[in-house]
């Protein structure tokens, strides 16, 4: 593990060059309830899917949430319990059911990536800039039902599309209801 050296102007720990110092993890897991709380580091998640990297041009980067994302979206979805954050990381990187870019426009780096449990629906926003060395995560939370709807209007209005990848879990079955 790499010693902090100090943070940057957003409060991420960085080392004596100003490159983000970056803890690789195995599995979810081993991100500790206490960093939904209060963010203390920067990770960088296992592998995403081949599948999903390729659908959204990861090229093979990591995918990384920033101390600072975890303090960010914990103001943001008050609502979350900690379990509710591993459920949504988990499934919506690892089993991902829907993605795309539902603001193309406005935000043209950003790739939502869905999954339809048997009762939630989770959602995370993920950053895939070239110019960037990581992937990183800038939100996620539980969508609403007609959430989806409304996400494939905003979709279509700045020419982007919210796309199926996979129905290989049993739990997308939904997937066949949905008007996509």
């Amino acid at each position: 593990m790499v010693c902090n050296v100090g943070v940057d102007n957003q409060g991420n720990p960085i080392d004596a060059n100003g490159r983000l110092i970056v803890e690789k993890i195995k599995t979810l897991a081993e991100i500790a309830d206490n960093e939904f709380i209060r963010g203390t580091r920067n990770v960088l998640l296992p592998s995403l899917p081949q599948k999903l990297d390729k659908a959204i041009g990861a090229n093979g980067k990591g995918v990384i949430i920033k101390k600072v994302i975890f303090d960010k979206n914990r103001k943001a979805h008050k609502e979350l319990k900690i379990s509710d954050n591993q459920i949504i990381l988990q499934f919506s990187l690892y089993s991902t059911h829907l993605y795309g870019k539902n603001q193309a426009k406005q935000r043209p780096y950003n790739w939502s990536l869905i999954s339809i449990l048997s009762d939630r629906i989770t959602k995370i926003v993920v950053e895939v800039d070239v110019n960037k060395m990581f992937c990183e995560i800038i939100g996620w939370h539980y969508l609403k039902n007609n959430t989806l709807q409304k996400l494939k209007r905003q979709a279509a209005k700045e020419g982007g599309q919210i796309l199926k990848l996979s129905t290989e879990n049993p739990s997308a079955n939904n997937l066949n209801n949905l008007p996509f």
